[in-house]
This record gives C-alpha cells, structure tokens and sequence, in this order.
C-alpha cells in the first residue's frame, strides 16, 4: 500500500513541488512528502481547507461544516495540498498561522481608509523595493495586514478578500459636498475618479463581493455601472471609450457574481 501512495505522490505532487523548489529545499524526499501529506489529510480543519480553496481559486467541495471540524481528504486533496505547501517552503502550520493573521489583524482605521481612497484618485507606480505596483495596492495590502514580498500575491489578496468580508461597507470616502461619490463605497468613488483599473482589480483579481446595497444610493455596484452606462448614452455626443470601459467592468462584474440590489 505505501508503495503505492508514493507513486501516487511521485505523479500527483511532489514531483511537481520537487522540481519548483529543488534549489531551495533539495532534502525533501517522497517519503517525507508522503508523511507530511498523511498529516495533512486527517488534521486539515474545514476552515483551513477553505482558506487553501480561496487562495488558489479552486472549488470548495465540503459545504456548510463548523469551521473547526477536521476534515478527511481524499488522497488526491492532500497531496495537492502539500504540494502547495512544498512549492511555498512551507510546513503544515502555514494556513493556520495565516488564519491567524487574519483574525488579529485589526478593523481599517480612518486614516488607512483617507489614504486608500487618496491612492486610489491620485494613483501611480509605487516605486518603493518591496512594490507590488500602484501605491494603492499597498494601502490595501496594508489594512489587511497583508506584507508585500513576505506574503505571495495570492496569499496577500485572499487577505484582502477576508478584510473586505468585514469591512466593505464600511470603506467609503468622504469627497466634500456635492460629489455623486460621497459616502459611496470605494469602487463607486474610483470609478467617479476614471481609476476604472482599481475597481476591476477589486471585482478580477481580489474577487470581492460587491453584493450589498450603499444606504445612500440604495445601489449595487452592478446598478451603479449600468446607470454610469446609460448615463453616458444619452449624452451628445455619447462618450465611446468611457462607455466601453463600463461595459467591461460591468460584464466582469456579472461573470465574478455580482447581482442588482433587486435580485438580492
């Protein structure tokens, strides 16, 4: 039977892993692999399972369990999952001490939110070693307790993701009296700046959920798109480009989930 699962290892997984991060970590052998895949398959809990699913942006097939349960894998889940952990020079520990971190890591304060939304109206490359490219991909990073080039790109959005679970109502931007933005949630004042970019990488990249209603506008991000578009058609002439940047922010909506506050 063990002679088995190391073939299976071998074609599943650390072979894979093995040849990412031979030059990092060359002991690791398919016994090891195969024990730390043991491990991984009867202690993984639900909530770290899910949180590996949300990283890598691969289907979750256990549902609606306590989040402290221990699951059982199959073997073909473990050992892709240690692969992962293999690939990142990782130990079993690693999705536990992130869900840590994002259970300590405080609620945005003010001054963090000004700034995103300062980053978000003025953006530019961010030039600093550790850049992960526009200055406002730091200041998320940064509420979310995410550190850039310690964290991967992967690992740091789902940080973002689980920051904007709780928060995402709650980061808006106060733009002075008059300003269709005022009071309006992050993404509806980047896209009122023309920084649609930011608001794309919210819904492409760090696949937020834009599924709640502002109490001001009582909108969606989805109908704040489609009244942007319609607003645009009626003018003379109407604005193509601007029009088209709509139009594909609010197909990339749709495609990721989002839904009119009616449908909600």
């Amino acid at each position: 039977m063990k002679s088995i699962l190391l073939l299976f290892a071998l074609s599943l997984g650390w072979s894979s892993a093995y040849s990412h991060s031979k030059e990092s970590n060359p002991l690791i052998t398919p016994e090891q692999f195969l024990e730390m895949a043991s491990i991984i398959k009867n202690e993984t809990t639900y909530e770290e399972w899910s949180l590996f699913c949300g990283i890598t942006q691969q289907p979750n097939d256990y549902y609606f369990l306590e989040e402290t349960k221990v699951l059982s894998l199959s073997w073909d889940e473990a050992l892709h999952l240690t692969a992962w952990l293999v690939d990142k020079q990782q130990d079993q520990g690693y999705l536990a001490q992130i869900l840590q971190e994002i259970d300590e890591c405080p609620a945005p304060t003010a001054d963090q939110i000004a700034n995103l939304c300062r980053t978000v109206r003025f953006y530019e490359k961010d030039e600093a070693p550790d850049s992960i490219g526009y200055t406002y991909h730091r200041s998320l990073w940064n509420m979310a307790c995410a550190v850039p080039k310690v964290d991967s790109t992967e690992v740091g959005r789902e940080k973002v993701r689980k920051m904007w679970v709780k928060h995402k109502e709650n980061i808006r931007c106060e733009v002075g009296s008059g300003s269709r933005s005022e009071d309006l949630n992050i993404a509806k004042f980047a896209i009122d700046s023309t920084n649609h970019r930011f608001a794309s990488e919210l819904v492409i990249a760090y696949k937020c959920d834009f599924n709640f209603i502002d109490k001001k506008d009582r909108m969606t991000l989805l109908d704040f798109v489609q009244k942007r578009i319609e607003r645009e058609k009626e003018l003379t002439p109407p604005a193509e480009d601007l029009i088209r940047d709509y139009e594909n922010l609010y197909r990339a909506i749709v495609r990721n989930g989002g839904k009119h506050a009616k449908d909600l």
